[in-house]
């Protein structure tokens, strides 16, 4: 569907009509370079010699990408979001910022959560219903977002922080059923001291530890099936756990782009229903490493439009 680019700020629309151009470019020579790496490695490995020319087109490719990373920088750092927000967030830089800047546009949506549906975090049954398909949504969006989570966990106390709390919780409730699919029966039952004895042992990655657990609960593995039981609890967990990461953040950037632009936009729903502890507003790092929560209008301000 076409974007109705009319919406966009005025003061932003020809930086992000640019964006929207280079940084589709620039994800698409992305992905050749590592198309034409795979094949090399691949004809290497099953031919047993060196493709000559492989090499060349695989540099050629990436000048052809570095071309593009060199139009993205000047673009990304004349919009007002990059300077009072999305560059005080360390593991974004240019290249980042940009992709977000010219695919994700938080004026084209009325609430965070169609937001989170265009960039594929919505729960899978939401796509099914609305399209008859699981993977009706941005792909690149959702590749974007999903590697700042990781950027953000890495390198800020506070999604980290946020980050292994929601794992933990995560591998707890996966734990019955994980183990209730290996057992063919259901384990809902099980005691939460047991279950987090259990969740305990697959969060420090104690293979040894995980079997004896599994023990009391009267499920007796070899190791080798206590690791991969293990393996599938915290993998599958991680994953919730940046989804999770990848939605708050979404939020932070709906919510910080819509006030530095001076646009309306909802709240998110917590704050309605008065759930102040589930709320999180957009975070910045400053000098000596602070983190601290970006100025922004109050949020009965910026509604009143609405």
């Amino acid at each position: 569907m076409p974007i109705d680019w009319s919406r966009c700020p005025e003061s932003v629309r020809s930086i992000e009509m640019r964006l929207y151009e280079v940084s589709r470019l620039y994800w698409i020579q992305r992905k050749r370079v590592q198309s034409y790496k795979n094949f090399y490695a691949k004809v290497c490995r099953e031919q047993g010699f060196p493709c000559e020319l492989t090499p060349e087109i695989v540099r050629a490719a990436e000048m052809g990408k570095e071309k593009l990373e060199e139009l993205m920088e000047p673009l990304v750092r004349r919009h007002p979001v990059y300077q009072q927000y999305l560059r005080y967030l360390p593991g974004l830089g240019t290249v980042l910022s940009g992709l977000v800047l010219g695919n994700i546009h938080p004026w084209r949506f009325q609430t965070v959560s169609k937001l989170w549906a265009w960039c594929g975090w919505a729960p899978r049954e939401y796509y099914v219903e609305k399209c008859g398909s699981a993977e009706c949504y941005h792909r690149i969006c959702k590749a974007v977002t999903g590697q700042i989570a990781r950027q953000l966990v890495r390198n800020v106390r506070f999604y980290r922080s946020l980050f292994e709390e929601w794992l933990e919780r995560e591998i707890r409730k996966l734990v019955p059923q994980k183990l209730g699919r290996y057992l063919g029966t259901a384990v809902d039952a099980i005691d939460g001291d047991r279950v987090g004895a259990v969740a305990a042992a697959a969060r420090s990655r104690d293979v040894d530890g995980f079997a004896e657990a599994l023990k009391s609960l009267g499920v007796s593995v070899t190791r080798s099936r206590a690791r991969e039981l293990m393996s599938s609890i915290v993998s599958h967990a991680t994953l919730r756990a940046y989804r999770l990461v990848a939605k708050v953040w979404l939020s932070q950037y709906y919510e910080a782009y819509c006030a530095i632009l001076g646009l309306p936009y909802r709240p998110p729903y917590v704050v309605f229903a008065g759930i102040r502890n589930m709320y999180y507003p957009p975070i910045i790092v400053v000098a000596r490493g602070r983190e601290v929560p970006l100025a922004i209008e109050r949020r009965a301000e910026a509604t009143q439009a609405l």
